[in-house]
C-alpha cells in the first residue's frame, strides 16, 4: 500500500507511497508547498489516451519516497502518487517542489464516480487509511465481463519494482479493501475530435487538411483500394463508422458499421480484389469482418481475441500471399497472427518488444514482408517480418524528442519506400524509410489542432492519404 503524510485542509502535501514490507517504517519528510488550487491552475486538460501513454512510458524507475524521475513534463516523485500526478498532467518539479501531490491531493482534485462509470485514466484511491496504507492505482480497462477484475498501472514499492506495474487487480483492490474508491480527475477530457484528411502526392506536395466531419471520433483508420478509392473509418461513441472517397475525389456520407460491443480502436486493409478487411477492438477484444467490393455488403463480425487487455490493432494484407496480417498490443506486448486465404487464423505469436507498447501500425511491401512500427516506452521502434521464413529483424528506434501518442505506416509498393506518420507533442510528423534502410528527417505535417489519432494509406498513384482527428 502507500505511505502518506498527514494533510492539512488548506494545503495538499506530497507523500511517498508503495507496498510496505515487514519492518518498513517512516514516511517522507515533505512539507506542504503547493495547494490544490495552484495545482488546478497549473495543470491543463489532458485526454485519456495521453494519460495511458504517459503511464506506459514510466519504465525502469525504482520506487522511492525521496527521489525524483525526470520526464518531458518535469521531475516527479518515484512513488504511486507521484507517478499518477505525472500521468494526469499535474506539475512536477520545479513548478511543484514536491514533484507531484499525494493520494489525498489526487482525490481533492477529482470527483467520486460509480464503479460502472470507470474509464481509462480514472483511478482507484484509498484516502481513508493511515500513512502505511494509502495508495492509488490508475484504471485502464476491465479484465473480465463481470467487472470484478481490471487492468491497472501502479507504482508500488518500496523495493523490487522498476517502473509502473501493468497488472490485473481484483476490484476494488487486491484483498477486497473497500477503502479504495473510484475517482475521475477533474481536468481529464474525453478523447475525440473531428476527422480530417489530406494527401501527399508522389512528388511530395501536400494538399490542405479537409474536414470529414464526425466531430467526436477517437480512433481512425484508412485503406486504399486497387481501384483508387480510399476507405476512411472512425470510432465515435463506441461505434465504428465508414465512408468512401471515390475516384472523382468526392466522398460518400458516413455509414454506421453496426458493432456488437463498445469499440475502442479500428484498423483496415484492402486485398487485391478491393475487399476491405476491418478489425476493431470491441469490449476489449479484437473482432474481424469484411466489406465486399462487389456490392458493399459486410460479413458478420468474428472474434480473433485472446486472454488479455487489447489496446491497439494494426492490419495489413499481403496481396502476393493472399494473407491478412493482424498485429495487436495486449498486456503491453506486441503480438502477431495471420489469416490465410481460406479464412483460418494462425495462433498468436509474441513479437517480444523491449518495452511497454502503447500503439502499433503495420504495412506489407510487394514481396510480402511486413513492416511494423510500435510505440515502446513512448518512442517509435521499427522491425520487419520477412515473408520467406517468418523471421523478424531486430527492433530499431525511429524516434525523436517528444511524447509519441500515435503512429501510422504505409508502404508505397511502386516506389518501394515506407511512409511513417506519427503524432508527437500533439503534432503530426512524417518521415520516409528508403530502400537502403535509411530514414529521411522528421517533417511537420502542419495540423492546425492537437492531433489525437492517425491513419495512413498509399493509393495506386503513389499518393499518401492521412486521416487524423484533431
Amino acid at each position: 500500500m502507500c505511505f502518506l503524510l498527514a494533510l492539512s485542509f488548506a494545503l495538499v502535501p506530497s507523500a511517498a507511497h508503495g507496498q510496505p514490507v515487514p519492518g518498513d517504517s517512516g514516511e517522507a519528510n515533505i512539507s506542504p508547498e503547493i495547494s490544490a488550487e495552484a495545482i488546478g491552475a497549473l495543470a491543463a486538460p489532458i485526454g485519456r489516451g495521453e494519460v495511458l501513454a504517459r503511464a506506459a512510458s514510466w519504465t525502469g524507475v525504482p520506487y522511492s519516497q525521496t527521489d525524483y524521475h525526470p520526464t518531458p513534463y518535469g521531475e516527479f516523485r518515484q512513488d504511486c502518487s507521484g507517478f499518477v500526478s505525472m500521468t494526469w498532467g499535474l506539475p512536477g518539479r520545479p513548478a511543484d517542489p514536491n514533484g507531484g501531490t499525494n493520494t489525498v491531493g489526487l482525490a481533492a482534485i477529482s470527483t467520486p464516480i460509480a464503479k460502472d462509470d470507470l474509464r481509462p485514466g480514472d483511478a482507484l484511491i484509498d484516502i481513508e487509511g493511515d500513512s502505511n496504507t494509502r495508495h492509488v492505482a490508475l484504471f485502464e480497462s476491465w479484465a473480465n465481463p463481470e467487472r470484478t477484475r481490471y487492468w491497472a498501472y501502479e507504482q508500488a514499492g518500496p523495493t523490487g519494482n522498476l517502473g509502473a506495474e501493468h497488472r490485473i487487480i481484483d476490484y476494488p483492490y487486491d484483498g477486497g479493501s473497500a477503502q479504495f474508491k473510484p475517482y475521475r480527475y477533474n481536468n481529464i477530457v474525453e478523447d475525440g475530435g473531428s476527422v480530417h484528411h489530406r494527401l501527399r502526392a508522389a512528388d511530395g506536395a501536400w494538399t490542405p487538411f479537409g474536414n470529414l466531419g464526425m466531430p467526436t471520433a477517437t480512433q481512425v483508420a484508412t485503406a486504399a483500394a486497387p481501384s483508387g478509392e480510399v476507405h476512411a473509418l472512425a470510432v465515435s461513441g463506441g461505434q465504428v463508422h465508414h465512408r468512401l472517397r471515390k475516384t472523382d475525389d468526392s466522398w460518400t456520407g458516413w455509414g454506421l458499421v453496426v458493432n456488437p460491443g463498445s469499440a475502442s480502436a479500428v484498423t483496415a486493409s484492402t486485398d487485391d480484389g478491393g475487399n476491405l478487411q476491418v478489425v476493431a477492438i470491441l469490449n476489449g477484444q479484437p473482432h474481424h469482418r469484411i466489406r465486399y467490393a462487389g456490392n458493399g455488403t459486410w460479413s458478420a463480425w468474428g472474434s480473433v481475441g485472446a486472454t488479455g487487455s487489447f489496446t491497439a490493432v494494426a492490419g495489413a494484407i499481403d496481396t502476393a500471399g493472399k494473407a491478412f496480417h493482424l498485429t495487436a498490443v495486449f498486456n503491453g506486448q506486441v503480438h502477431h497472427r495471420v489469416r490465410n486465404a481460406a479464412g483460418a487464423w494462425t495462433p498468436w505469436a509474441l513479437v517480444a518488444n523491449p518495452g511497454s507498447a502503447s500503439a502499433v501500425t503495420a504495412s506489407t511491401d510487394d514481396g510480402g514482408n511486413l513492416q511494423v512500427v510500435a510505440i515502446l516506452n513512448g518512442q517509435p521502434h521499427h522491425r520487419i517480418r520477412y515473408a520467406g521464413n517468418g523471421t523478424w529483424s531486430a527492433w530499431g528506434s525511429v524516434g525523436a524528442t517528444g511524447s509519441f501518442t500515435a503512429v501510422a505506416g504505409a508502404i508505397d509498393k511502386a516506389g518501394k519506400v515506407f511512409h511513417l506518420s506519427a503524432v508527437f507533442n500533439g503534432q503530426i510528423h512524417h518521415r520516409i524509410r528508403k530502400t537502403d534502410g535509411t530514414w529521411t528527417p522528421w517533417a511537420h505535417a502542419g495540423n492546425p489542432g492537437t492531433a489525437l489519432s492517425l491513419g495512413a494509406t498509399v493509393d495506386p498513384d503513389r499518393a499518401l492519404h492521412l486521416v487524423a482527428t484533431y
